[in-house]
């Protein structure tokens, strides 16, 4: 009897199974094709205006495709550069459930021509016999106004310690360019910068770009820094000495200048040691001095002197 109810209860849970199984896959099915869409994703960071350079990407979420049809940009957008290919990937985990997504896709640099409601032109994918199309979507576009007298831009470029690069170059603005990214002439490339970073405090904004190369010496400059469309000069930077060069330099120049400083002294005072004291009293109105005496009776006039040599032979 035991064994009889057994085997009737696994009938029945196998019964259970099979007809709610057909329910599970088609939920489990319908939870994957919900999770690949299609969508606009577009750069704001610094605020939308006229005349910056922004990255504008068409993203299909979780799936390959198989063919694009690709936007069509009216007079409102100017196509800087594109299309390139989007790709990306991103982990999260939320209530103790992880989530992965990929994105594929491609690009455009894109600058707005005008100020005011600017609808973005769709595209669309085709992922085997679906066809997916992004959205509507229209941004509000403000002028190009930039506070030229309140904007600051440094450009900045250090020696590193290390094997991964030589030099260093930041350049800091407290606006957001107009290019995306602004580019950097590095001994006559064009060179993008390694990485960005944005912060705020006490509504001061400040936007960083850093750019690591290798080379013997170096030219950097700004390549077509503008805000608002308005050209920003920043001051190129060349290559200084390096450490140890420039503490050989220094040597160098100190020991030139002591040397002169010498022959001077010499020159100038040699006649004195030997005179009687009384009678150059006398006739000179002032003590003689010999070259020892000089250097410390001189010694406020030799250092002003000797640190002056040494900073306009290094300077810049």
């Amino acid at each position: 009897m035991r064994n009889r109810l057994i085997g009737s209860g696994l009938i029945i849970c196998l019964s259970l199974l099979f007809a709610l199984l057909p329910t599970v896959l088609a939920g489990a099915t319908s939870g994957k094709a919900d999770s690949v869409y299609f969508h606009i994703k577009l750069d704001t960071l610094g605020g939308l205006r006229v005349g910056r350079v922004l990255k504008l990407a068409y993203a299909l979420v979780n799936s390959p495709f198989d063919s694009v049809s690709a936007p069509v940009f009216n007079d409102s957008i100017e196509v800087v550069r594109g299309p390139e290919p989007h790709k990306c990937s991103s982990y999260a985990v939320v209530d103790g459930v992880e989530h992965n997504s990929h994105e594929s896709g491609f690009y455009y640099l894109v600058r707005f021509r005008h100020d005011g409601e600017i609808e973005i032109p769709a595209a669309s994918v085709k992922v085997g016999s679906r066809t997916y199309t992004t959205p509507e979507c229209r941004v509000s576009v403000h002028p190009a106004g930039v506070d030229m007298s309140r904007l600051e831009c440094d450009l900045k470029v250090e020696q590193l310690k290390s094997d991964y690069a030589k030099y260093r170059a930041v350049l800091t603005c407290n606006t957001h360019p107009d290019q995306n990214p602004p580019l950097l002439v590095i001994n006559g490339k064009t060179s993008r910068p390694n990485s960005n970073s944005y912060s705020s405090s006490d509504g001061k904004e400040e936007y960083t770009y850093t750019y690591y190369f290798t080379s013997d010496g170096y030219e950097v400059s700004c390549k077509e820094l503008t805000f608002g469309g308005i050209p920003y000069s920043v001051k190129p930077r060349e290559s200084k000495l390096d450490d140890l060069d420039y503490l050989i330099a220094t040597l160098i120049v100190g020991a030139l200048f002591e040397l002169i400083w010498w022959l001077a002294c010499r020159y100038r005072y040699r006649e004195e040691k030997d005179v009687a004291l009384a009678e150059f009293v006398l006739k000179k109105k002032t003590l003689p001095l010999i070259i020892s005496w000089a250097y410390t009776h001189y010694g406020a006039s030799h250092m002003l002197l000797f640190f002056s040599a040494l900073f306009l032979s290094m300077g810049e």
